[in-house]
């Protein structure tokens, strides 16, 4: 996630704007009323450089944080890759993940076949199982 923004952020530079964007995650368990839930959190947070500050200027830019009880986390996890799917679809994306190192990219859909250029984040699509270049790994959908 983090990349993303900071992808769509860097196009800024040329109108000497910089921002950079790190994210942070965390699961836990805790209770309520002697109740055990489980959670899990998310902040992207956001550093804007100034020379004129001496520094720059740190701001939380998103925080979501989302629990239930314990008992009804695998209907959770079921909802959140449906959530995921029906934002895909809505968006027209699609999400890939290299087979070997299990990272992940969010792509444009409509491919038969994602291609990763080997030690870039370069990934592009295709009709037909070919590579583009030597240097293309396959990918895989999920």
């Amino acid at each position: 996630m983090a990349a993303d923004f900071n992808r769509i952020y860097g196009q800024f530079r040329s109108y000497k704007v910089s921002f950079s964007v790190q994210a942070g995650e965390s699961a836990f368990r805790f209770e309520q009323n002697a109740e055990p839930y489980v959670g899990y959190g998310i902040v992207l947070t956001q550093v804007v450089p100034s020379a004129a500050m001496g520094g720059g200027n740190w701001s939380g830019a998103l925080l979501l944080i989302y629990t239930c009880p314990a008992t009804e986390a695998d209907t959770v996890q079921v909802m959140d890759e449906v959530n995921r799917k029906f934002s895909n679809n809505i968006l027209g994306m699609t999400d890939v993940v290299g087979p070997e190192t299990g990272e992940t990219w969010k792509m444009e859909a409509g491919h038969n076949d994602y291609w990763r250029k080997d030690y870039a984040n370069r990934i592009v699509g295709t009709e037909v199982f070919i590579r583009p270049e030597i240097n293309f790994s396959p990918l895989k959908e999920f």
